[in-house]
C-alpha cells in the first residue's frame, strides 16, 4: 500500500502496524539493515519541534537550504566546508538525531514529544565519539578557531558503527544525511517490532 493511501485512510491514532511495516520494508530497506531489523533494539529519536504530528508521518529533511538556529553562519559555512572537503556532505545540514531518549526529549518544543525516526532511501551519517552536541563544543570558539577545531576533530568521525552510536553512554549527536525520513511515535514501535527482523 502506498504511503499516500495509507496516511490519508487513517486517522492520527488509527494505524495498522503491519501495514506501516510494509511501507518501512519497503522505503527505508538501507537503514533497516544497518540495523539489523531491530527497530526496538537500536532507535534513532529526534525532538520534532513545532510540531504535534501524532503516530506516523513523513517528513522532508531542509539538507538543500537549512539555516542554523543558534550556530553563527561564518562558523556554519566553515564546519560544512569541513564536512564537505572530508565526508562529502555539507553534514550540519543534515537531520541531527540520538540514540537517548532523554537527550532527544531536550530539543522537542512546542508540545511534541521524541519520536523514532527512520531515513527513507540511501542515507549516510556521521558521528564523534567525543560529541554529545556540536553547539555546545563550538558555542564558546571564536568563528576564527572553528576551522582548527574541526581539524582537531577530523580524526574521531566516523561513517560506520550506527549501531554503536546509538548506544554510546550518555547519548552522541548522529548526523543523517537523507532527502526524507518517516517518524513514528514511542508506544508504535512494538506494533511493527513483531513484523520486522
Amino acid at each position: 500500500m502506498r504511503y499516500r493511501e495509507l496516511t490519508e485512510r487513517m486517522a492520527p491514532h488509527e494505524y495498522d502496524g503491519e501495514e506501516i511495516t510494509e511501507v518501512l520494508i519497503r522505503d527505508c530497506a538501507p537503514y533497516l539493515n544497518e540495523i539489523n531489523g531491530q527497530v526496538q533494539k537500536h532507535i534513532l529519536w529526534r525532538g520534532l519541534q513545532g510540531t504535534t504530528a501524532k503516530g506516523f508521518g513523513k517528513k522532508y529533511s531542509r539538507i538543500h537550504g537549512r539555516f542554523p538556529l543558534n550556530t553563527k553562519m561564518s562558523q556554519q559555512a566553515t564546519i560544512n566546508k569541513f564536512f564537505v572537503d572530508n565526508f562529502e556532505h555539507p553534514f550540519r545540514n543534515g537531520v541531527f538525531v540520538s540514540g537517548d531518549l532523554m537527550q532527544a526529549m531536550e530539543y522537542s518544543q512546542g508540545g511534541s514529544y521524541p519520536h523514532a525516526i527512520f531515513p527513507i532511501g540511501n542515507f549516510e551519517y556521521l558521528w564523534h565519539p567525543r560529541l554529545d552536541d556540536m553547539y555546545n563544543t563550538i558555542a564558546n570558539v571564536a568563528p576564527a578557531y572553528t576551522e582548527k577545531l574541526m581539524n582537531d576533530l577530523k580524526r574521531g568521525y566516523r561513517q560506520d558503527g550506527l549501531i554503536e552510536a546509538i548506544h554510546h553512554s550518555g547519548g552522541l549527536e548522529i548526523m543523517i544525511w537523507c532527502e526524507e525520513y518517516y517518524y513514528m511515535e514511542k508506544n508504535m514501535l512494538g506494533q511493527i517490532g513483531k513484523f520486522i527482523q
